[in-house]
């Protein structure tokens, strides 16, 4: 199910990320890992429930890593967490309520499915500002389409059709 309003990074201009947490350490984390250096993240913290795979991921990224159990302690000081976890589409919880609470007031929580997911519930009902993972799926659509057609298709109308959906 896609969230009522899907908003979209452009709605947040003035967000400059700072220390980043993202949760997951597979494919979509290294993506997210390596954009959020790109836009002068101070700090991306890898965070997996195995910890080897977040150390090996951001030691290969120049990045750091904790142990799941550390997120009591790193959540308070984050101003964007990421879920690129695969929990979520089935009403899976990724991190409790009461971890959420943790965040700060200006904190952003994103979430790489486009679901209206329980941390997404969760940081909604703390009035944080949320981010789900549509326009990465339909950026995702854009640039598969621009290699197989050698055309760039227009994005407000993918936009609308997936919201429609």
């Amino acid at each position: 199910m896609l969230m009522a309003t899907v908003p979209r990074f452009e709605s947040y201009p003035e967000f400059a990320p700072q220390r980043a947490i993202v949760l997951g350490a597979g494919g979509a984390s290294r993506s997210v890992v390596v954009a959020l250096q790109d836009m002068g993240a101070s700090e991306v913290v890898i965070v997996n429930r195995t910890y080897a795979r977040a150390k090996a991921l951001a030691t290969e990224l120049s990045a750091s890593a904790a142990e799941w159990s550390m997120l009591p302690e790193l959540l308070p000081t984050a101003n964007l967490v990421t879920n690129a976890t695969a929990l979520g589409w089935h009403d899976e919880r990724v991190i409790d309520a009461d971890l959420v609470a943790l965040l700060p007031e200006d904190a952003l929580v994103t979430d790489l499915t486009y679901a209206n997911t329980l941390i997404m519930q969760d940081a909604a009902a703390r009035d944080l500002r949320t981010l789900d993972g549509l326009g990465m799926l339909i950026h995702q659509g854009v640039r598969a389409f621009e290699l197989w057609f050698d055309v760039t298709p227009p994005v407000d109308v993918m936009r609308a059709a997936a919201i429609g959906e």
